[in-house]
């Protein structure tokens, strides 16, 4: 689960976790779940979608695109 979520929906480990503790899922078994994922992968791919959404904003004041950036990567 954890694994295909961050692969395919790109989704970050706190919505994992949300997601898995919705489902009643032990925190033993959170924790395994969260080691399945690779910490260079996810560093990556955070990166990434940073990027992408950085270069998406058209605001032209610098502070306003990077909290926006944030606040995406957040959520």
């Amino acid at each position: 689960f954890a694994g295909g979520k961050f692969r395919i929906k790109k989704w970050g480990k706190e919505k994992i976790k949300q997601a898995l503790k919705q489902k009643h899922v032990s925190d033993y078994c959170i924790k395994k779940a969260m080691r399945e994922i690779d910490d260079a992968d996810y560093w990556e791919t955070l990166q990434k979608l940073f990027q992408e959404k950085y270069a998406a904003l058209s605001d032209k004041q610098y502070l306003v695109r990077k909290k926006r950036t944030m606040d995406y990567l957040r959520a």
